[in-house]
């Protein structure tokens, strides 16, 4: 008999696939691996499974400071679950390749969804902003996170200051951060909370909301630049994601598909009658005004 630490392996070969099995006395689970030769079929019945892991930080969206003790919870194949330490950083191994979803959570603060996909043998990175519960009862809020590199993602925000036509829009960007009291109590009624300039994010802005729509009844628009235009955008690992009342409305990824010079990422506009329409384009070009 083996001992209680003894791992029991058998390997079989068998029409040029190898099978692996093994069992561990300890915790009396078992594992089934197939390694499939090159040139080779698997045989019906056989299962193939990749591994990836993944890490980020969890930080607060207006302040950027990292929270701990978040609950990080990750549902694909297989469920798997973290806390972050006292850094907010969460690390999280084995996880079977594939779409997962990855849920932070937190007292006093609204949850965040989002989706990556996991890769054989490679340690993806998403990092995670939460808005305070509080804070985001009101408003439209917009939070955009990145990843270390570019260094400087900037947040920009089209916003019509009357009821008119064309050219009565003012900007919201990192030098013009409109109302950034938190009360968005005064023209344009909307802010940039944040600006970030070292990497990671986030950059957060917030739209007055009213029961109809955004507090202006015409079309914003909001794009992302690459201020430095150095790194490529589509190596960003940026995230934008909007919500309304502190409900999630859409979550948008970066497409990596991103050329040399294309520093523009135009994401969505906000309707009157607050509806989300979606662009998602990366381009050379500064988006005009809706």
């Amino acid at each position: 008999m083996p001992n209680r630490n003894t791992i029991l392996m058998k390997m079989i070969l068998l029409s040029s696939t190898i099978f692996v099995y093994y069992s561990c006395v300890d915790d009396l689970t078992s594992k089934t691996v197939t390694l499939k030769k090159e040139g080779t079929v698997n045989t019906p019945g056989d299962v193939v499974k990749t591994y990836g892991s993944l890490k980020g930080a969890i930080n607060h969206a207006l302040s950027g400071a990292n929270l701990d003790d978040v609950d990080v919870s990750i549902v694909g194949s297989s469920s798997h679950s973290d806390q972050t330490d006292g850094v907010g950083e969460y690390f999280v191994e084995d996880i079977e390749t594939g779409t997962v979803t990855v849920t932070a959570s937190k007292a006093t603060y609204v949850t965040s969804t989002q989706n990556i996909e996991i890769q054989e043998g490679i340690l993806s990175n998403l990092n995670i902003s939460l808005l305070p519960s509080a804070f985001a009862a009101g408003k439209f809020s917009i939070v955009l996170s990145w990843g270390e590199t570019p260094l400087d993602l900037d947040s920009h925000l089209f916003v019509p200051t009357n009821a008119g036509g064309a050219g009565t829009f003012t900007e919201v960007l990192y030098n013009a951060r409109g109302d950034t009291d938190g009360t968005l109590d005064s023209v344009p009624f909307a802010g940039l909370d944040r600006d970030d300039t070292n990497g990671v994010g986030p950059e957060t802005v917030t739209i007055l909301d009213t029961a109809t729509g955004p507090h202006y009844a015409r079309t914003y628009r909001y794009f992302v630049f690459n201020y430095n235009e150095d790194d490529n955008l589509g190596i960003s690992e940026a995230t934008v994601q909007v919500f309304r009342d502190g409900v999630l409305l859409k979550s948008y990824k970066v497409p990596t598909t991103a050329g040399v010079n294309e520093h523009y990422w135009h994401v969505f506009d906000i309707e009157s009658d607050g509806s989300i329409t979606d662009f998602n384009a990366i381009s050379t070009a500064r988006p005009v005004e809706p």
